[in-house]
């Protein structure tokens, strides 16, 4: 049987709505979340370096273990072994302080785009944008960037018009 109502269907003056006051459609390409899925954000905060520690323990101890064998068994390479392994540790450690150099900096330029979001002025965004423009301006391979860039800011008169000519002439170059 059809839903389709058997009496006819009056529309009556209190039935219209206020369609700024509806809620938005639903978006149809999002996929419906289960509640079963999803975990407190709590819980994943302690238990992936948690995880993550456990991993790294075990993988020191299981190294440790692979080069006695081999320092009791063959000593030269033994040796070699330990070398190695001492070398993929530093060049394991180097590779995360370079990740943290790159998260800091990623903060840094966030930082400066919410203080260029507020900006009023062209003069403001220009000294919110003088402290990462000082070590470029001593780099004499970016002085026709920062020539470029200092020409294209002349006179302007908006933000934008400071930002713009950064992202194309300066941040370009650096990616």
């Amino acid at each position: 049987m059809s839903p389709a109502p058997k009496t006819p269907v009056t529309i009556e003056d209190d039935a219209f709505h206020d369609v700024a006051a509806a809620a938005p459609p639903p978006d149809e390409d999002a996929a419906p979340v289960s509640p079963a899925l999803t975990v407190p954000r709590r819980r994943l905060r302690w238990a992936l370096p948690l995880v993550g520690m456990g991993l790294s323990l075990w993988a020191v101890l299981l190294a440790e273990r692979f080069a006695r064998y081999w320092l009791e068994r063959a000593p030269v390479v033994g040796t070699v072994v330990t070398a190695f392994l001492i070398l993929f540790a530093g060049m394991a450690l180097l590779a995360i302080l370079r990740e943290i150099g790159a998260l800091r900096r990623l903060a840094r330029t966030q930082a400066i785009k919410a203080q260029l979001a507020q900006a009023t002025s062209a003069k403001e965004a220009r000294m919110i944008l003088a402290p990462a423009l000082r070590p470029l301006r001593r780099d004499p391979q970016r002085a026709a960037q920062i020539a470029a860039f200092d020409a294209a800011t002349q006179e302007a008169l908006d933000p934008d018009d400071v930002t713009r000519p950064f992202e194309t002439t300066i941040l370009r170059h650096q990616d």
